[in-house]
C-alpha cells in the first residue's frame, strides 16, 4: 500500500473515531433520537460523512507539505550542486592561463638549455650568447614560478569551499571563507571586465553550516553579475562584511541598473527574474531566502541604492545554538 493511501486512511480513521461518537451523541441530544428510531442510522451517516471529508482533507494537506519538503531539498541539493560546479568551472579557466604558460615556458627554457649546452661544447664559446640564454632561462623560471604559485592560491581556495560542501556545523572565519569564494570568482570577473571593492577588514567568526553559506553568498555575487549589468562601463560588485552585537552582516551591492521597482517587493518570490527565458530558472534568489531563514536563522533584504544599483544585506547570528 503506497504512502498516499495510508496516510488517508490513517487521518480518515482518526476524525471518525473523534467526529462520530461526539456528533452522534449531539445529534441524539438536541433532536431527541432513541437508537430504536429508523431516523438514527440517517443522523448518524452526517458526522460519519463529514468525518471522511475532513480526514481526506487533512491528509491531502499534509501530503503536499511532504511534497512541498521534498521538492525544496531537491532543489536545495540541485542548487549546491550546481553552485559547486560553478566553483569548478570558474576554477579551471583561472587555473588554464597559469598552467598553460607554464607548460609553454618549459618548452622555451628546453630550447635555450639546449643552444646553451651547444654554445659550451664549442671551442671557443661566445659570452654574450651564454649569458643571454641564461637571462631567458632565469626570466623563464620567474615566470613559471609566479604561475605556480598562483596556481597553489587557486588550489588552496578551492579546498577551503569544496572542504565544507557538507552539512556539518562548525565555527569558521568569514573573512577567510568570503577571501577563498571571491578567488574563484576572479577569472568571471575579469571575463566580464567587473571590479570588486571589497571591505572585510573587521574579523568575524561565526558558528554556522559553511556549506549553506557558500552556496548563498555564489548565488548572491552570480546574481548581480548576470543580472546587474547591461554592457554597463566601470561596472563594480561591492562587498561589505559588519557586525553588530548578535550578528554578522555581509552586504554585498553594485552599481547597476538596479532592480525594477514594480519586481523589488517580490524579488525572493519564485519565478519572478526578468532573465529567465535566457536559460535562468528564477529560483536562485528564493532558495537564497529560504536558506537563510530558515537553515540560517538569518535575515536577507533587498533594496535599491540611493545613487545607482541594487543592495542585499545578509544578517547571520554568530551562533545558531543560542
Amino acid at each position: 500500500m503506497s504512502m498516499q493511501i495510508k496516510t488517508y486512511l490513517k487521518y480518515i480513521f482518526y476524525s471518525i473515531a473523534l467526529i462520530i461518537p461526539l456528533a452522534t451523541i449531539q445529534f441524539l441530544y438536541v433532536y431527541k433520537v432513541s437508537f430504536s428510531d429508523p431516523s438514527t442510522f440517517k443522523l448518524y451517516m452526517i458526522p460519519f460523512t463529514v468525518s471522511v471529508i475532513f480526514g481526506s482533507f487533512i491528509a491531502h494537506t499534509v501530503l503536499l507539505r511532504f511534497q512541498l519538503k521534498q521538492t525544496q531539498k531537491s532543489l536545495i541539493q540541485e542548487a549546491k550542486m550546481a553552485s559547486l560546479g560553478h566553483l569548478v568551472k570558474s576554477v579551471a579557466h583561472e587555473i588554464n592561463t597559469p598552467a598553460g604558460n607554464t607548460v609553454t615556458l618549459i618548452g622555451v627554457i628546453q630550447g635555450h638549455q639546449k643552444d646553451l649546452k651547444n654554445e659550451l661544447q664549442k671551442e671557443r664559446p661566445r659570452r654574450d650568447i651564454i649569458e643571454e640564454n641564461i637571462k631567458t632561462i632565469d626570466k623563464s623560471l620567474s615566470i613559471m614560478s609566479d604561475s605556480m604559485q598562483e596556481i597553489s592560491s587557486l588550489v588552496n581556495s578551492f579546498k577551503t569551499i569544496s572542504a565544507d560542501t557538507s552539512d556539518d556545523y562548525k565555527e569558521i572565519n568569514l573573512n577567510t571563507y568570503l577571501n577563498s569564494l571571491l578567488n574563484t570568482f576572479s577569472a568571471e570577473f575579469n571575463l566580464r571586465h567587473i571590479e570588486l571593492s571589497l571591505d572585510n577588514s573587521r574579523s568575524v567568526h561565526i558558528e554556522t553550516y559553511p556549506s549553506l553559506l557558500i552556496q548563498v553568498l555564489s548565488q548572491c555575487i552570480n546574481n548581480a553579475m548576470h543580472h546587474a549589468f547591461d554592457n554597463s562601463e566601470a561596472a563594480v560588485i561591492d562587498i561589505t562584511v559588519e557586525k553588530d552585537e548578535k550578528h554578522a552582516i555581509i552586504k554585498i551591492g553594485d552599481n547597476g541598473k538596479g532592480i525594477d521597482p514594480k519586481h523589488l517587493p517580490k524579488v525572493f518570490d519564485p519565478f519572478t527574474m526578468e532573465k529567465r527565458k535566457k536559460n535562468h530558472v528564477g529560483l536562485g534568489l528564493s532558495m537564497v531566502y529560504n536558506i537563510v531563514t530558515e537553515n540560517l536563522k538569518g535575515t536577507i533584504e533587498a533594496y535599491n541604492k540611493k545613487e545607482q544599483g541594487a543592495l542585499f544585506v545578509i544578517k547571520i547570528p554568530f551562533s545558531l545554538k543560542v
